[in-house]
């Protein structure tokens, strides 16, 4: 009975050894379940980046869906530091401007569409909203049109960049 247990592993790492050469040699990789994303973003954000492309000031780089974690900090020594990391891991902004000299960022764009108004997706605006104010950085909210003034469009923006 001692001698059960090293036999079933040794078994075990063999075969799992011979499986592992003969996929090998057959040449088949490993199944992976992904596919190519064709549209980086929506038809409706990607007609407000061409809006975007207009009227944003040549100064600026125009990034999309950027992660709040690349845009916003968590202290690291506080207790809560990971609850705090979670919340906007796994978040993302829709547009972010980027100043091209010092590559600081300096306002982040959400396009909102109808389902922003739906109970937990006003909880997770409230929640990016109140994120974005506490770390100084300003967040435009767009709501999601057919067409774009892009007279309005831009000097909101300018409001918002020189305002901060």
């Amino acid at each position: 009975m001692e001698l059960l247990l090293p036999i079933v592993i040794i078994v075990l790492f063999i075969t799992l050894a011979i499986l592992a050469f003969v996929m090998k040699r057959s040449g088949k990789e490993v199944d992976f379940p992904y596919r190519k994303n064709v549209y980086f973003m929506s038809q409706a954000e990607r007609d407000f980046f061409h809006v975007l492309q207009r009227v944003v000031p040549e100064r600026f780089y125009i990034f999309s869906q950027v992660s709040l974690n690349n845009l916003l900090l968590v202290d690291r020594g506080r207790k809560d530091y990971m609850h705090h990391f979670n919340r906007i891991r796994q978040k993302s902004v829709d547009f972010v401007l980027v100043d091209k000299s010092s590559m600081t960022t300096t306002l982040a764009i959400e396009l909102d569409d109808r389902s922003h108004n739906y109970p937990d997706r006003i909880r997770r605006d409230e929640m990016v909203n109140e994120a974005f104010r506490a770390a100084g950085l300003p967040l435009l909210r767009i709501t999601n049109q057919r067409t774009y003034d892009e007279s309005t469009v831009q000097h909101t923006i300018e409001e918002n960049v020189h305002g901060h």
